[in-house]
C-alpha cells in the first residue's frame, strides 16, 4: 500500500487539528495516499504552491480517473493536502504560519490564539526534547520515536499552559497512551502510579513495573502532575 511520509505523526496531529472520528482521520490518509500514488508527491517538503498545482491537476483529470472524480471528492482531497501542509508547517519555526489561516480553515471556529498555539506544537516538542532529551521514564533516547505528551490535557489547558514545556513529558508510545487515558500517573517524587483498571496480567504484558519512575522531576511540572492525578488518573474501577 502506498504510504505518506510521517503518517503516524500526522495522524496524531489530527487528534487536535482534524476530524473528530478515527474514520474521518483515515479518510484524510486515504486521500493523501491516493495523491502519492498518482503523483509521487514529496509530502515532507510540501508547499502551498504544490497543493494548488495538485488541485488543478486533479480537476483537469476528473473525467479520466477511476476514483474520486466528483467535485466534492476533489475538494476533500484539497482539504487533506491543506491539513498535511499545516502539519508540515507546525513542525517548522515559521513565525508567519498563522497568517495563512486558509490552510486550516476546516478546523472550525477556532480562535486566532488557539491556531497559533496549535501550530506551535513543533516548537513545543523541541522544547520538551531540550528539557527531557529521552523518555522521562525508560530513558530510551530515540527521540524520533518518542511522543510529546501534555500532562494537563490540551482541552483543559490555558493558551500559555499548552505551550509550557513543564506541562509535558517525553514518553514512549505505550506510556504516552496509558498516561493520556489515565491508566498511569506519577507522584511528586516521580514514582509510577498504576490505575486499578489494569490488572497484573495487563501490567506484565504492557511491560510496566511498579518500580518505574520519572528519571527526574522538574519543579515546574509539579502543578501539572497534581492536576493529572486529580482530574485524569483513574483511581478506582
Amino acid at each position: 500500500m502506498t504510504s505518506v511520509a510521517n503518517e503516524a505523526a500526522f495522524f496524531r496531529f489530527m487528534e487536535n487539528n482534524g476530524p473528530a472520528s478515527d474514520g474521518g482521520k483515515r479518510n484524510y490518509l486515504s486521500w493523501l495516499r491516493y495523491v502519492n500514488e498518482l503523483y509521487g508527491t514529496d509530502f515532507v517538503n510540501l508547499t502551498e504552491h504544490e497543493v494548488n498545482e495538485i488541485f488543478q491537476a486533479l480537476r483537469g483529470s476528473q473525467n479520466t480517473r477511476e476514483r474520486y472524480t466528483s467535485d466534492s471528492a476533489v475538494s476533500d482531497i484539497k482539504s487533506a493536502l491543506n491539513k498535511y501542509l499545516a502539519f508540515v508547517l507546525s513542525n517548522e519555526d515559521v513565525s508567519n504560519t498563522v497568517n495563512d489561516i486558509a490552510l486550516i480553515a476546516d478546523v472550525g471556529t477556532t480562535t486566532r490564539i488557539e491556531i497559533e498555539t496549535r501550530l506551535g506544537q513543533g516548537k513545543y516538542r523541541k522544547d520538551l526534547i531540550a528539557l527531557w532529551r529521552r523518555c522521562a521514564v525508560t530513558e530510551f533516547d530515540r527521540v524520533d520515536l518518542l511522543i510529546a505528551s501534555h500532562i494537563k490535557p490540551w482541552s483543559q489547558s490555558s493558551d500559555s499552559e499548552r505551550i509550557d514545556p513543564f506541562n509535558g513529558l517525553l514518553l514512549n508510545p505505550t506510556l504516552d497512551k496509558l498516561f493520556d487515558r489515565g491508566y498511569i500517573s506519577f507522584t511528586d517524587e516521580g514514582s509510577l502510579m498504576i490505575s486499578p483498571l489494569l490488572n497484573e496480567r495487563d501490567i506484565s504484558q504492557l511491560g510496566l513495573s511498579r518500580t518505574m519512575k520519572l528519571y527526574k522531576v522538574e519543579a515546574g511540572c509539579l502543578p501539572y502532575l497534581e492536576f493529572h492525578r486529580e482530574a485524569v488518573y483513574v483511581k478506582q474501577i
